[in-house]
């Protein structure tokens, strides 16, 4: 979301997962788990003049009811450092029981905190699976 020129609050991508590799991924059950190398980065820039503590990413999963929340503590940013949070998608079950069109199958929700007094841009984010056929 960095280059945007006026940053945003909140962002998200659409993964749309069409019928071919539905069939060929998913299990027994309906259920598929994207490649291990599936991997979303998020890079964590402290912009501000003054250090950044005490933050973490919260990622919550909700899928068809599976949900999963997860908490990752950022280390300590000093100005113009920045950090990367790596997030393996296939951590991420994803469930279509109904294998209807154009549905949503999953949604991962991202979100940035910290007690630091800077304010966070792009603090939000959402990454949502859709079945395509």
């Amino acid at each position: 979301m960095e280059n945007f020129d006026m940053p945003i609050n909140n962002g998200s991508t659409l993964i749309e997962l069409h019928r071919n590799f539905w069939e060929q991924a998913r299990d027994g059950q309906g259920i598929i788990h994207l490649p291990a190398d599936d991997i979303v980065t998020l890079r964590i820039i402290n912009r501000s003049p003054e250090p950044w503590r005490n933050a973490h990413v919260t990622l919550h999963y909700d899928s068809h009811g599976y949900t999963d929340t997860q908490s990752v503590t950022i280390n300590a940013l000093a100005p113009g450092e920045s950090t990367d949070v790596n997030i393996p998608l296939a951590n991420y079950p994803i469930i279509n029981p109904e294998k209807a069109t154009n549905v949503t199958i999953g949604e991962l929700s991202i979100e940035v905190s910290s007690d630091s007094p800077q304010e966070i841009c792009s603090s939000r984010y959402r990454i949502t699976f859709s079945y395509a056929p």
